[in-house]
């Protein structure tokens, strides 16, 4: 850290991987250049280290705009590490495997604080929905959040009965994007606490649940003006799990995924999110699918795919492709009934498929049948 005195004094940004003997050398750099260091990014903190950082935190950094600190395990700090010092400049924390019980009293001084993330990786330390969403409501700047708890059932043992009164919920003014990983019950408890009538992305990454109960989710994607009038949305699945995205015309997204096996799970998975999600598949004009699986559908996942497809009523293009899946959707519309197939989708004009010649004589049916109807169906 010598090097920086040949330098004149301009801002200076240190980023590193603690995990080598000069570790301690580059935190004692922070406290000897505190009035020049606009960032820190260092990750692989000891518990040892970390409580030096979060000690020199507590003085004043002059132009520091982003900390980002990141430990090697789970290193529980005493409430107030990190709520004065710098917090009053910054504009982006991260804290990575770091259960700060101090938290909730950031926004004391945080006024600047523009984006926070916040990961933790193990069974170990918590912050509770609660202290989350006190937290957040006092950022009043805040535009970006970024939530991930990766260790699925960290919050179930914490978590008490759901309370049956309403709750004040607190507004975001600012908040357009949150991102979300990890138990589902965990952010239905943190958005029964809080609005955000600005937002524009929200991406959530669950664990699987076969039933998924999340009326506060749900309400919370209603209230949010952006997704009233989206125009695209996708279903993909593969081996790995099941996305289901929806674009708006500004491109704006709603992103919800879970990781599970099996088509069959995936799509009852896929069908229980759609089905809470109608108000919003009625602007839907275009409906993308997208399989990674390489096999032939089974009935009961045929009939699965119907049943998504049917909720989306108010389609004009529909696509489908990989692993078959374009043949598989041509055989389940072609084996619709006659008055079945023009109720199925009925402001529908255009399907994607490619494979022209696989899937023409399965659709047959079905496109003689919309023939005889006021929408008739172009494949292409």
């Amino acid at each position: 850290m010598k090097a920086l005195d040949v330098w004149p004094a301009l801002p200076i940004s240190i980023q590193s991987e603690l995990n080598h003997k000069d570790g301690d050398g580059i935190i004692s750099a922070l406290e000897e250049h505190r009035d020049r260091i606009a960032r820190v990014d260092l990750s692989g903190l000891t518990g040892p280290q970390l409580e030096k950082c979060a000690a020199l935190m507590k003085e004043p950094f002059l132009v520091l705009r982003t900390l980002s600190l990141g430990s090697d395990g789970c290193v529980c700090l005493p409430p107030g590490d990190l709520s004065g010092g710098p917090a009053s400049h910054l504009q982006m924390l991260k804290l990575s495997n770091n259960p700060f019980t101090a938290l909730p009293n950031l926004p004391l001084s945080a006024s600047s604080l523009v984006e926070l993330h916040f990961a933790h990786h193990s069974s170990t330390g918590y912050i509770s929905p609660d202290a989350m969403a006190t937290c957040m409501s006092m950022l009043t700047r805040l535009r970006f959040v970024r939530i991930i708890f990766r260790y699925g059932g960290s919050f179930l043992k914490h978590r008490t009965n759901r309370c049956s009164t309403p709750l004040t919920r607190s507004v975001l003014p600012a908040l357009a994007s949150l991102e979300f990983e990890g138990d589902s019950e965990y952010l239905e408890e943190l958005i029964a606490r809080i609005d955000a009538p600005h937002l524009v992305r929200l991406s959530l990454i669950f664990f699987y649940q076969a039933v998924f109960d999340a009326p506060q989710q749900f309400r919370f994607i209603h209230d949010s003006e952006i997704f009233k009038s989206p125009l695209l949305s996708t279903v993909e699945v593969s081996p790995q799990g099941i996305e289901v995205t929806m674009l708006s015309s500004r491109d704006d997204y709603l992103f919800l995924k879970t990781h599970c096996s099996g088509l069959d799970t995936q799509l009852s998975w896929a069908r229980q999110i759609c089905t809470q999600l109608l108000p919003l598949l009625f602007h839907i004009d275009e409906l993308h699918l997208w399989s990674d699986y390489d096999t032939q559908l089974h009935r009961q996942d045929s009939m699965l795919w119907l049943e998504i497809l049917s909720l989306f009523s108010d389609v004009l293009v529909v696509s489908a492709c990989g692993g078959g899946l374009e043949v598989d959707i041509a055989r389940v519309l072609g084996g619709l009934p006659g008055e079945r197939a023009i109720e199925m989708l009925p402001m529908l004009q255009s399907l994607e498929l490619g494979r022209f010649d696989d899937v023409k004589p399965l659709l047959k049916p079905f496109i003689d049948a919309r023939q005889l109807s006021d929408h008739p169906v172009v494949v292409c």
